[in-house]
């Protein structure tokens, strides 16, 4: 019994190359990364508002 490969394309559209599978999870993480960092900042400018000129201490609750 001689078993056949199946062609190279229909390997390729199940099984990505793993530089652009790792490519696509770096972007994804990149962006993840972002969206919390934007939300962190977001919540500590709204608990911390700037003071503008006033460079006296100042009272921040954690």
């Amino acid at each position: 019994m001689h078993l056949t490969s199946p062609a190279p394309d229909i390997l390729s559209s199940l099984f990505p190359t793993p530089s652009l599978l790792a490519q696509w999870e770096c972007i994804w993480q990149r962006k993840n990364k972002c969206i919390k960092t934007a939300a962190t900042m977001k919540a500590r400018s709204h608990e911390c508002p700037d003071p503008g000129g006033d460079l006296r201490s100042q009272i921040c609750p954690l």
